[in-house]
């Protein structure tokens, strides 16, 4: 099914009217600067988090790949932050991908024990870095799942995997030394004014009540649709919850899975050997 056949017909006017009111050089700032591209998928996200405002999709669609641009100006050529600018942070041991879940969703963990609060724009880089591997790993495994679909004669449509991903914060070791209220507002602002419609859900594993305190500072600065997809886990019921959502391949060994987690570095080394082509879902 293609993409405008699931919208309403309001729905594909305005997504055709915000395809031709952005100007074409916003199309090729974000294509110069690693991402996709003013496409069909590109405007529907805008759309679907302004809540179908085309005027303001369309004025914060030009601020952003605006930001794009200048977030990724210290770094000439690279079209998304390099491992060099956050050695820092991946010496750190922090951040690793999983598997997808059911529905496809590239999932990425974070072990918030190893956080140590620094300067906020450090912090954002690095959450950008995770971000974009995710996306493009996304892409890079749905690449894989057509090619193999193919292999056996299944079709499958291109846009199974719809851009979003899945985060899992694991906060067993959490303590005041990873306090960090900054970090939180920024994952959110990200996820809020670039990355949007990126989320598909977040799990927040064995918050203790250190955690709860800066989520009740941080919860009503958040999008009550971003804020629906933040999902409290415990101990009792991480494996069965998490079962529900992903085959045991794609679950490291304490949510109940075999899935050996593989670092961010690791996936970013592994998305520029093949190259995969953001446009593809589009």
């Amino acid at each position: 099914m293609k993409l405008e056949d699931r919208l309403d017909e309001t729905q594909r006017r305005k997504l055709q009217e915000l395809l031709r009111a952005v100007p074409q050089d916003v199309d090729s700032t974000l294509v110069k600067y690693g991402e996709e591209g003013v496409t069909a998928q590109t405007c529907l996200r805008w759309l679907k988090a302004r809540k179908w405002d085309v005027k303001l999709a369309k004025k914060e669609l030009i601020n952003h790949a605006a930001w794009r641009k200048e977030f990724l100006s210290p770094f000439p050529g690279h079209k998304h932050i390099p491992s060099s600018a956050v050695s820092l942070e991946l010496g750190r041991e922090m951040v690793f991908m999983l598997g997808t879940d059911l529905k496809h969703h590239p999932t990425v963990l974070v072990i918030g024990g190893k956080h140590v609060p620094q300067d906020v724009e450090r912090t954002k880089r690095f959450i950008s870095y995770t971000l974009d591997a995710t996306i493009r790993w996304g892409h890079l495994e749905m690449a894989k799942k057509l090619q193999h679909a193919a292999s056996q004669g299944i079709k499958l449509e291109r846009d199974f995997y719809d851009g979003k991903a899945v985060g899992v914060f694991d906060l067993s070791d959490f303590g005041y030394a990873n306090s960090d209220l900054s970090a939180l507002k920024a994952v959110f602002d990200l996820l809020q004014n670039h990355y949007v419609e990126r989320l598909y859900r977040l799990y927040l594993y064995c918050a203790p009540m250190l955690f709860y305190g800066l989520w009740k500072v941080i919860a009503p600065l958040i999008d009550p649709k971003s804020k629906e997809k933040v999902q409290f886990v415990d101990k009792s019921n991480v494996v069965k919850l998490m079962t529900s959502h992903f085959s045991p391949e794609s679950l490291p060994q304490n949510f109940g899975g075999l899935f050996q987690p593989v670092p961010i570095q690791e996936i970013w080394q592994m998305i520029e050997e093949q190259k995969p082509e953001l446009k593809a879902s589009a």
